[in-house]
């Protein structure tokens, strides 16, 4: 006997295999999965969209590795073709998940309940019998039924009923949570933009992308900066006794094309929105204001920003004009400056009760030709120079007629401004999710069953039912939706089988 090999599947074959496949939610769960294991990559390397300079020093450091990492997008990992193709495949498979079961379970609800069915074959089934007439038994279980809001078709002598299509609605709520929260985050991510800027008191932040001090903006976003400003007015900070802060609150006027717009106080957790702008309170600090000249001509005059670090506050200030070298300051700021012997001065008191700044003056090269932090010195062309403290008012003279003044005390805040189109769908989803869970959860399928048939004079009433989900509640249900149709049988009663 010659055995013929099967001939190989058909591309159309393959397709529709593949299809089915990639539309259950089995594999839009094990997507998911790698989604979450392929966003993780981004933590072991550098990140372009964050830091250029961590990306170019890394590939300094691996140029074997460079072209692979470069092919694999792993310098952009949420912008690479194999991270966008998985979200791609998570969002078909989604879809071709839940359009199905959304017509399945519109058809459900449409249909009647299900009256072809073997009653002493359920779970649950009861005889009784009784004098009275079968439409009359009818009648009472349509009403027992319609109270306790199951759906119910009759067809002669029988009766079906049937509840807990909540849960199936709830479920597919609950699944279509998650698409709508992918496309939430697709399209926050695509033409949203995040930022921060520091704002001294008495000063404007504008909402273009030269002003931020950090900033991070959507593939898809473009240059859609509105340019509405900020002004910060007044900072206020509150403490509690042993120091900490209780509360920052940041009084900001907003102006649109030179009109003013919005006046009111932003605070921790209760952003100012404007548009599709939303402020939000981040953090704050001091911002001593120093003046530094030479000769009599003034080089630096303003307010510095000061970093906490380790519960210090430093800061930096640059002047590239002194003459013949270049002056920098490293500087710490006391608010209430505590002095023990052999010990760093420490603050005694958070508010400003005698305010000092120590500094120790560099002179060289500031190298200010490269690239650079604004809060730190490049120390490897300066030498120490002068130290000294300078109380709010004082003025520190130093050799070749440099002097730097300490001439007075203002606070900035720091603010994280966003834009996110995709808020709107992330609290959909987010709606969605628990108002599906609650009847997922909750609710359960069961069906019931009621016959009623007239011989010799007795009417005998048969009573099925099965529950799908949640069975050991049911039998509490079941045993008090039949005495509620039969309140006293007469003559028989039959006992729940299975």
């Amino acid at each position: 006997m010659i055995q013929t090999r099967p001939a190989p599947p058909s591309p159309a074959d393959v397709a529709r295999r593949t299809w089915r496949r990639l539309r259950t939610m089995r594999t839009a769960i094990v997507l998911l999965l790698i989604l979450g294991a392929a966003a993780s990559v981004g933590s072991f390397f550098p990140q372009r969209p964050v830091s250029v300079a961590a990306v170019n020093e890394w590939i300094a450091g691996h140029p074997g590795w460079a072209p692979v990492a470069e092919f694999l997008g792993l310098f952009d990992v949420y912008g690479a073709w194999w991270f966008m193709g998985i979200y791609a495949l998570l969002l078909v498979s989604l879809v071709g998940c839940l359009v199905p079961r959304y017509r399945g379970f519109w058809r459900a609800l449409r249909a009647e309940p299900y009256l072809s069915a073997s009653l002493d074959a359920q779970s649950h089934h009861l005889v009784r019998e009784t004098d009275q007439d079968p439409d009359e038994v009818l009648a009472r279980a349509h009403a027992t039924l319609r109270r306790r809001r199951f759906r119910v078709a009759r067809r002669g002598g029988l009766m079906a009923a049937e509840r807990g299509s909540a849960r199936e609605g709830g479920s597919l709520l609950f699944h279509t949570s998650f698409l709508v929260l992918l496309l939430g985050v697709s399209i926050g991510k695509l033409w949203g933009f995040t930022g921060q800027v520091a704002v001294i008191e008495g000063e404007r932040f504008a909402d273009t992308p030269i002003e931020y001090d950090f900033l991070e903006t959507g593939r898809s976003f473009g240059n859609r900066f509105s340019g509405v400003e900020l002004a910060l007015d007044e900072f206020d900070v509150s403490w509690y006794p042993n120091g900490v802060p209780r509360e920052f609150r940041s009084s900001v006027r907003l102006f649109d094309d030179g009109e003013q717009v919005r006046q009111e106080d932003v605070v921790v957790n209760s952003p100012l929105t404007y548009g599709s702008l939303r402020v939000y309170q981040l953090s704050w600090g001091w911002a001593p204001v120093l003046r530094v000249a030479q000769g009599g001509r003034v080089l630096y005059d303003g307010p510095t920003i000061f970093l906490s670090e380790a519960g210090v506050w430093r800061g930096v200030v640059k002047v590239p004009q002194t003459e013949p070298q270049d002056t920098g300051f490293e500087m710490l700021f006391f608010t209430d400056p505590v002095v023990e012997t052999g010990a760093m001065p420490r603050n005694g008191r958070p508010e400003p009760v005698a305010p000092v700044v120590l500094f120790q003056q560099y002179l060289g090269d500031l190298r200010l030709d490269r690239a650079q932090s604004v809060f730190r010195l490049d120390p490897r062309h300066l030498s120490p120079a002068e130290v000294g403290a300078l109380r709010l008012g004082d003025t520190a003279s130093l050799p070749n007629g440099v002097e730097i003044t300490f001439s007075d005390l203002k606070q900035y805040s720091v603010f994280q401004i966003a834009s996110n189109p995709g808020a709107l769908l992330l609290l959909i989803a987010a709606g969605l999710l628990l108002v599906g869970l609650v009847p997922a959860l909750y609710s359960a399928r069961r069906r019931v069953w009621v016959r009623a048939t007239a011989a010799d004079g007795v009417t005998r009433v048969e009573i099925a039912g099965h529950a799908i989900q949640r069975k050991a509640a049911f039998e509490a249900e079941f045993a008090a939706l039949a005495g509620e149709v039969v309140p006293e049988p007469t003559i028989r009663t039959g006992v729940p089988s299975g």
